[in-house]
């Protein structure tokens, strides 16, 4: 995938996120909420990384544990499931989005 192709799946993922967050249902508000927090902390990363204050490498090692935290919001929905809006962009963008996130930003290539 392109970066140009990634940056616009991510735009599309946080434009999606975005409606959810205004959504009536509660648990699709805190699913975008929970997603959203994760991302910021990426980017916060990759700011880290464009300024100096992290390696290529360090980044790279930040990736499991964003990777686990988006997993365990998966893994852990609300008693009665997540709303179908918050499943819809669950199963259509979650599948990639760690990818998304990571390889848009640092390519596997780069190293230090």
């Amino acid at each position: 995938m392109k970066a140009g192709a990634k940056q616009k799946c991510l735009a599309h993922l946080q434009r999606d996120l975005k409606a959810l967050k205004s959504s009536r249902f509660r648990d699709n508000q805190q699913f975008s909420s929970d997603v959203d927090q994760v991302l910021e902390m990426a980017r916060g990363y990759y700011r880290d990384y464009q300024t100096g204050k992290l390696s290529g490498a360090e980044l790279a090692q930040k990736r499991p544990m964003v990777e686990e935290l988006l997993q365990n919001i998966l893994n852990n929905p609300p008693a009665k499931g997540w709303p179908s809006d918050s499943q819809r962009l669950a199963h259509r963008r979650f599948a990639t989005l760690a990818g998304v996130v990571y390889v848009y930003e640092l390519p596997t290539s780069q190293t230090g």
